[in-house]
């Protein structure tokens, strides 16, 4: 177990002017630690985090951003990829009990290949969540799962405003759980979006007939595709 008082309780990357990278491989662990950002890993500008070969980030907590993993840009981008059935699971924070991201469209932030965010739980005393993921910024996601994870709004993703992006394309999304909006996906603002493509997203319930278990947008002008052969279903109340 490890801790940190500000940020990365078990990992700090940072590049800056230099591109720092640090992969987790061949069923490595970081598990239990804690911090105020990133319980597990913390990253900031121009650096690069690789999750694959059953790498897994487990019980780990963060009293505001990022149980698993925090990620922020503020100077230069940054690249975090997860496949190769790496895992983040069992983590909690305020917002992004997984993973909390907030990045400029310059950063990379990838899902592929049956890597798996799920069974996290995100607080969200201020009305947030994100119990997978708590998004500000661009997510491409190519198969794997987010699952069984907890939040008040976007139990398995929270799409912030900021003009942030979810595509994904093929994969799953379901067996979340959240207490006022969008069990599988929340999208906050107009300037957010989501688009789907050969992908299932069921089995998400919510606490709030009217609210999506499925999917739920705050703005009438946020954007939804739905394309391919996609199954959405199941908006359940718990």
């Amino acid at each position: 177990y490890c801790s940190a008082i500000d940020s990365g309780g078990g990992v700090y990357v940072t590049g800056e002017d230099n591109l720092c990278t640090f992969e987790m491989l061949y069923s490595a662990n970081i598990t239990g630690c804690s911090a105020g950002n990133g319980g597990g890993v913390c990253m900031n500008s121009g650096s690069s985090f690789t999750m694959f070969g059953d790498s897994k980030i487990e019980k780990c907590k963060s009293s505001v951003e990022g149980g698993g993993v925090y990620v922020t840009d503020s100077s230069s981008p940054c690249t975090f990829k997860m496949l190769y059935s790496a895992n983040i699971t069992k983590c909690s924070a305020e917002n992004g009990g997984g993973v909390s991201y907030y990045c400029s469209p310059d950063s990379t932030f990838e899902i592929l290949e049956n890597a798996e965010i799920s069974n996290n739980i995100a607080y969200g005393n201020n009305g947030n969540g994100g119990g997978g993921i708590y998004l500000y910024g661009n997510l491409t996601m190519e198969g794997g799962t987010i699952s069984g994870n907890e939040a008040p709004s976007g139990a398995g993703v929270y799409v912030r405003d900021g003009s942030s992006s979810f595509t994904m394309n093929g994969g799953k999304i379901s067996d979340n759980k959240a207490t006022v909006s969008g069990a599988g996906v929340y999208l906050s603002d107009s300037t957010s979006s989501f688009t789907m493509t050969y992908v299932t997203i069921s089995n998400n319930l919510v606490n709030n007939e009217n609210k999506g278990a499925s999917i739920y947008y705050n703005s009438p002008n946020a954007t939804v595709n739905l394309l391919g052969n996609s199954i959405v279903t199941s908006t359940s109340e718990m």
